[in-house]
């Protein structure tokens, strides 16, 4: 992984703005790659990935990396091995909002837990 993927992974998973190129963190949950929304947060549904509508390319795929799986299989794109259509929102992490507090959690572990959305 790309030091500026986990940086920014960092920030998301932290609750922390973040800035740096052609990426972008916002305090609420989101990712912006050129500009464009990769990752969001939707309150009460969980974590949905997406190209932001550029398709598949090696920047869009290394930054989703910490979320899921972008890949070209036989020139088709897929997120976690389903073939995904360009510009679509992807469910890549179900929990409950508001934040959780310490310890707390809808989805397993209570490391699972995201503390800065």
């Amino acid at each position: 992984m790309r030091k500026i993927t986990q940086e920014a992974f960092n920030a998301w998973e932290n609750g922390f703005s973040f800035t740096k190129s052609n990426t972008c963190v916002t305090k609420d949950g989101s990712v912006f790659l050129h500009g464009n929304q990769i990752i969001r947060v939707v309150a009460g549904l969980g974590v949905f990935a997406s190209d932001g509508g550029y398709g598949w390319s090696p920047t869009t795929a290394e930054r989703l990396k910490p979320w899921v799986r972008f890949q070209k299989i036989k020139g088709v794109p897929h997120m976690d091995g389903i073939p995904y259509e360009s510009g679509f929102w992807v469910a890549v992490e179900l929990y409950s909002f508001p934040k959780l507090g310490k310890g707390e959690n809808t989805i397993g572990k209570p490391s699972e837990a995201l503390y800065g959305c």
